[in-house]
């Protein structure tokens, strides 16, 4: 039988401070359907329902008191009057059966390292050559090649300052040469070591960046998956009510209609998380801003819009003098 609200409570904040005793009282009350849920709903097979079990029930971390299935249900608040059982089922467990669904995948990839030696023909082990030497190259295409070189030649043609404003631009995805860096050094009035020293600073909080960006490019899959769930889900109890309708069973309709109503609120939060994280990801930017630029030149930042709009327009022009 499920815990009343209160009892529930102290329970569940209990188990997310890892005490092995309210531990076990969660398992002894949830622990059945847990085990059954991903046989039952997920479609896993009947031997792998135990590694799952073992799964919700471990630790993220040796440093994590709480186990993953303990952590996840103490954000359950009760609204709309949902019984924890429900909420279980719809939001944790799906949640957690992602997660170690991804982890078992992961697992079965066999990976190949690209230093695996590979006999070249006719050779003895003496003359192997790596997967690395094998595998071809991706090569551009001749459109790709043709304008590559007109924006070399375009860059070539402009003064020093501009053609170095455009390369800070692109810092998040090229490197500096050690050329470019003296002459950065110079603009800026200070030795080459400090212009590497502002480089390093700006780069390493790209990088920050760009595994930002990753984590939310892997996010959508995830929501996505979470919006079929939910979707499946919610027809599932429209079908459960009309049967009670049928039935005449009007109590569990009542609670029904209200996991229904819990349904589609998660529905609708996953709907406007999916949009947030792709209106982020088309507003997010990997470059240095104009702030960044202006400490690596040691300028007001005022200045910089103004110098990168003239340089790109004189890009710009050039490329069209080019195809002319």
């Amino acid at each position: 039988m499920e815990p009343r609200p209160p009892d529930l409570k102290n329970l569940l904040d209990a188990c997310a401070r890892g005490e092995p005793e309210a531990r076990a009282q969660f398992q002894e009350t949830y622990g059945t359907l847990i085990y059954t849920f991903p046989v039952a709903v997920g479609r896993v097979p009947q031997d792998e329902a135990a590694a799952f079990y073992l799964y919700a029930f471990g630790h993220v971390s040796k440093e994590e008191q709480s186990c993953r299935v303990c952590k996840r249900s103490r954000s359950f608040t009760g609204r709309n009057g949902v019984p924890f059982e429900a909420f279980l089922k719809h939001v944790v467990l799906p949640a957690i059966l992602c997660d170690w669904q991804r982890e078992q995948e992961r697992k079965r990839l066999d990976t190949v390292s690209l230093e695996t030696p590979r006999p070249r023909a006719g050779t003895t082990a003496a003359g192997e050559q790596t997967l690395g030497e094998v595998l071809p190259t991706p090569e551009p295409t001749p459109e790709e090649a043709s304008a590559r070189r007109d924006i070399a030649r375009a860059l070539q043609q402009m003064d020093e300052e501009s053609r170095l404003l455009l390369k800070l631009l692109a810092l998040g995805t090229v490197d500096c040469t050690r050329a470019e860096i003296n002459a950065l050094a110079r603009l800026a009035a200070c030795s080459p070591d400090e212009m590497e020293h502002r480089l390093d600073a700006v780069q390493t909080a790209l990088a920050g960046k760009a595994m930002q960006e990753q984590e939310k490019w892997d996010k959508l899959p995830e929501i996505a998956a979470a919006i079929a769930w939910q979707q499946r889900q919610l027809f599932l109890v429209e079908r459960q009510i009309r049967d009670c309708c049928a039935r005449g069973d009007l109590l569990e309709k009542h609670r029904l209609t209200q996991e229904k109503a819990e349904c589609e609120r998660l529905l609708r939060w996953r709907y406007e998380q999916q949009a947030r994280v792709r209106h982020e990801l088309q507003q997010q930017a990997l470059r240095p801003s104009y702030k960044d630029i202006a400490t690596i030149l040691h300028v007001p930042p005022k200045d910089i819009p103004g110098k990168i709009a003239r340089a790109r327009a004189e890009l710009r022009q050039r490329l069209g003098d080019e195809q002319h």
